[in-house]
């Protein structure tokens, strides 16, 4: 506990942002309203989807269900 999170022996770090535009969202597709984001790869997880967030790999995740 209060050690952080590692993956494969290296520590997770979410990435700094201050702006939206830019932010990496993993996605199918994204409305034209939001052209100012950056679609990667989306797993069929939801797990996995937050796990991208911890690393590094995805700026931000939304869902609505």
């Amino acid at each position: 506990a209060g050690q952080g999170a590692f993956r494969n022996g290296v520590r997770l770090a979410v990435t700094p942002r201050d702006m939206l535009a830019g932010a990496r969202v993993p996605a199918d597709q994204l409305p034209k309203v939001d052209g100012d984001l950056v679609m990667v790869a989306k797993p069929n997880s939801i797990a996995l989807r937050i796990a991208m967030v911890a690393a590094g790999e995805a700026d931000l995740l939304a869902t609505i269900r």
